[in-house]
């Protein structure tokens, strides 16, 4: 069949769609349309002020160009990922043998789907990078016009640039395997150009142009004609990507439509149930089966106790993915940490980071608890001391990446003042934030109905008692994570700051540990 035909025959198809089952009228898309307008123009003028405020001391224009590239590389690296599980282009399970079985070219089949998601990944870009302006206008500097829009249209071209990404890895294998590669691999990556942009102004200026995440922040340097060369360049690279991708929907199997089909009904339905851990296996079988390497060199331990860890660092060797992308998270997590704990935003979003690479880590302690019959009849431990033992492997593997982070940034002559300290605090607060993220993976990701209950009775929708809920214990690892860097940052006496941190550090983990052991299948 030509192409014309059956380009022709896609057309026809949506034609009977739009006669069988026509769309919403004009009048309810412009009254849609209306009321989010204005919704966001009443919110907008309401928080513009205090995300001004909030804002403009931590996003100035000398902390974008350092941090800028390295947060721009792991999110483009991060979108392009979640084509791995989803992607751009997922049809309904139903339409998937109908569609994709029938004479139509599937490139013309995925060209609206695709082109839906290249404009939400340009939107929720633009967004970003407006909530960027805020910050770098507020205090008073405020922003000339022509970098305000600069800005705008290179973060959205990067956006369109992940989602292109997300389109390729969505239909081949061999690059949804080397996207899982490279999650780490930027983490990694971005520490190191935080490091370099951090060293001199030259270093900012080649960070800047070492690739798009750099090309799409070149216009808050002020620098004309490098902003329009930067984007140029990046408008060419993401309308090379999008080519290639909307080509390869053409020759996508339909076993990976298929499988993604499944998984969004899946996870759609265990979200309505507020079943969280039930929606994330869901997406996680649109994966495929994990490639798990043989573990090597590790003999069963001859003491009961050490059974448990032994199994995690077993399963940390077979899933070297997991493993080094979360250690590589929570190396950067400190690196974050040490180098600008003076700042308390800083040193939240170090703390939340290590919270994200702990919960990671923690897949095999999930694992127990969705299947706690194993543990009783394998096991004859207590439950809570089971979930105990399964802590040992992440803080160990969150201490190393924190101690790499120490010794990197000493190697490249970056410790600020008191670094030193800072390292050690970093490495120290790994017990508590550990434990933290264990006690929330305990709840096993379903939202109890007493907690809907509770939340009903003093309020209809709930919402304040579940968000309480679901955000007490990141909340808390934050609060643990943060305020012994901040106070040894900060603090007028360093024997002081390091005696209260590291009674911090010890107290806590105490405390959660025996929360934790407490447990009951």
């Amino acid at each position: 069949m030509s192409v014309l035909a059956a380009d022709a025959h896609v057309a026809a198809v949506r034609a009977w769609w739009r006669v069988r089952r026509p769309g919403a009228p004009l009048s309810k898309r412009l009254d849609t349309a209306y009321m989010v307008a204005i919704t966001t123009g009443i919110l907008g003028a309401l928080l513009y002020g205090t995300a001004s405020q909030a804002l403009g001391s931590v996003l100035t224009p000398g902390t974008v160009r350092e941090w800028g590239p390295a947060v721009a590389l792991v999110g483009l690296v991060a979108v392009a990922r979640w084509g791995t599980w989803q992607g751009p282009v997922v049809f309904a399970a139903p339409d998937v043998p109908f569609l994709l079985g029938a004479p139509l070219r599937r490139s013309v089949l995925a060209a609206r789907p695709f082109a839906r998601g290249l404009a939400a990944g340009a939107g929720a870009a633009a967004v970003v990078a407006g909530v960027a302006i805020v910050g770098l206008a507020g205090e008073g500097r405020g922003i000339d016009a022509g970098r305000a829009v600069g800005l705008v249209a290179g973060v959205a071209l990067l956006g369109v640039l992940g989602v292109a990404g997300a389109g390729r890895v969505q239909c081949s294998a061999r690059w949804a395997r080397a996207i899982g590669l490279a999650l780490p691999a930027s983490l990694a990556l971005g520490a190191g150009l935080v490091a370099v942009a951090s060293a001199s102004a030259t270093g900012r200026r080649v960070v800047l142009w070492s690739g798009p995440w750099g090309w799409a922040l070149q216009p808050v340097s002020g620098a004309t004609a490098a902003s329009l060369l930067a984007l140029a360049l990046l408008a060419g690279v993401t309308a090379l990507a999008v080519a290639v991708a909307a080509r390869g929907f053409e020759h996508c199997p339909t076993e990976r439509h298929a499988v993604r089909a499944e998984a969004r009904s899946g996870a759609m339905a265990s979200a309505w149930g507020l079943d969280a851990r039930t929606a994330r296996l869901s997406l996680r079988r649109a994966a495929g089966p994990a490639r798990r390497r043989p573990a090597r060199g590790l003999r069963a331990p001859r003491h009961p106790e050490l059974a448990i860890p032994w199994r995690d660092a077993t399963s940390a060797l077979r899933a070297p993915q997991r493993t080094l992308g979360s250690a590589a998270l929570a190396g950067g997590a400190a690196a974050v940490a040490i180098a600008a704990a003076h700042r308390p935003a800083a040193a939240a979003v170090a703390a939340l980071g290590s919270y994200v690479a702990a919960s990671t880590l923690l897949e095999p302690l999930r694992v127990e608890i969705d299947r706690p019959s194993a543990s009783r009849v394998l096991l004859r431990r207590p439950f809570g001391r089971i979930l105990l033992g399964h802590v040992a492997v992440p803080i160990a593997v969150m201490a190393a990446g924190a101690a790499v982070a120490g010794i990197g940034l000493a190697v490249a002559g970056a410790l600020p003042a008191r670094g030193g300290a800072l390292a050690f605090t970093a490495i120290a607060i790994g017990p508590a934030i550990v434990l933290c993220a264990a006690l929330s993976s305990r709840r096993g990701g379903r939202v109890p109905v007493s907690v809907l209950a509770m939340g009903s009775a003093g309020d209809p929708s709930g919402g304040g008692i579940v968000v309480a809920w679901l955000l007490a214990w990141p909340v808390g690892a934050v609060v643990l994570g943060a305020v012994p860097l901040i106070y040894v940052a900060r603090g007028t006496s360093l024997s002081s700051a390091l005696i209260f941190a590291f009674a911090v550090t010890l107290a806590a983990p105490f405390a959660l540990g025996t929360v934790l052991a407490g447990s009951e299948a």
